[in-house]
């Protein structure tokens, strides 16, 4: 096997919303991988356009962020439907860890974006305290494990300024 690929048929979903992406995907990837020793290519082939496209895994999670996540437009419609929206950004959130675990298709920039976007763009993280104040959290844990785990290299001042928003968000929920 030298070619693990994922069919995306709906424009409903990209590679970044659903967790089932990164556990079939990437667990299959890692399974031969294991098994036979090499390398697999992993790749995302978009059926929903007029034209197939296939990209890597790592193409596609870098524009499937860009192009949602850390889209100032889509960000402001998920926080328009309050504790829901939190909710489903942070499952998102989530979801990269597992595409950095098993796809091995975050990149850096993309972890430095999302503390950008939700820890310390301070309109952001009041709106998420505000509305769903575990979200947040669980968003700030994240980063903190993507660190942790060799994902994502940030620099101390940020890894400070994550540990405040965390101490203070913990504050609240207690």
């Amino acid at each position: 096997v030298e070619l693990v690929a994922q069919i995306r048929s709906t424009a409903e979903y990209d590679v970044g919303d659903l967790d089932h992406y990164y556990e079939f995907l990437g667990g299959l990837r890692s399974a031969i991988e294991l098994v036979t020793g090499r390398r697999v290519e992993t790749v995302w082939v978009d059926t929903t356009g007029e034209v197939d496209k296939a990209r890597s895994v790592g193409e596609a999670v870098n524009l499937w962020a860009r192009a949602r996540l850390l889209n100032p437009k889509w960000v402001r419609g998920m926080l328009s439907h309050g504790y829901d929206g939190a909710r489903e950004v942070m499952k998102r959130v989530e979801y990269l860890l597992g595409h950095a675990a098993l796809t091995k298709a975050v990149s850096e920039y993309v972890w430095e974006e999302v503390a950008r976007t939700y820890v310390l763009n301070r309109e952001v993280r009041e709106e998420m305290r505000r509305h769903n104040p575990w979200a947040l959290h669980r968003i700030v844990e994240v980063l903190y494990e993507a660190h942790k785990r060799g994902y994502w290299s940030p620099s101390e001042q940020l890894l400070d300024e994550l540990e405040k928003v965390r101490l203070e968000v913990e504050q609240l929920l207690e």
